[in-house]
């Protein structure tokens, strides 16, 4: 799975979350997709909180990325980059 199908995967499981490419966040992350405060998954639970979740990462959706080979990156306290291993 290429970055980009998995973005467009994403914005499918997830209409509640934003997804965008990493380089227009930063041209270092050209590889990655953006992401981070304000999405929510289908339960209207956020996918990234450092106070509600151990890694600040909803479980579900670590669980999800994990199944199709990619992880999420911190940069800061509200963004994130999702790469595939």
């Amino acid at each position: 799975m290429t970055i980009q199908q998995l973005k467009k995967e994403l914005k499918t499981r997830y209409p509640e979350a934003w997804f965008r490419n990493g380089y227009d966040y930063n041209p270092d992350y050209k590889d990655y997709i953006w992401t981070g405060e304000g999405s929510y998954n289908n339960d209207s639970e956020l996918l990234f909180d450092k106070n509600l979740y151990t890694d600040g990462i909803n479980p579900e959706f670590k669980k999800y990325l994990d199944s199709v080979g990619a992880y999420c990156e911190w940069c800061d306290s509200t963004t994130v980059m999702i790469n595939i291993n």
